[in-house]
């Protein structure tokens, strides 16, 4: 939620901490991105080849 800086979950924090939040560099950001996306896609590999170990995927 910080990511997406949605007013209503953001408006929660301190100054500080928002601060903290919107100063992230954009490096760490596409890292993050990469991380996150690369988890969806090792979830959805991983349950294809359940599917596939059960025969229940073709």
């Amino acid at each position: 939620m910080t990511q997406t800086e949605n007013e209503a979950y953001m408006s929660n924090f301190a100054p500080e901490q928002l601060e903290f939040f919107y100063g992230f560099p954009a490096w760490l950001v596409a890292f993050w991105a990469v991380a996150v996306w690369g988890g969806v896609a090792g979830a959805l590999v991983w349950y294809a080849r359940a599917m596939a170990a059960r025969g229940t995927l073709r």
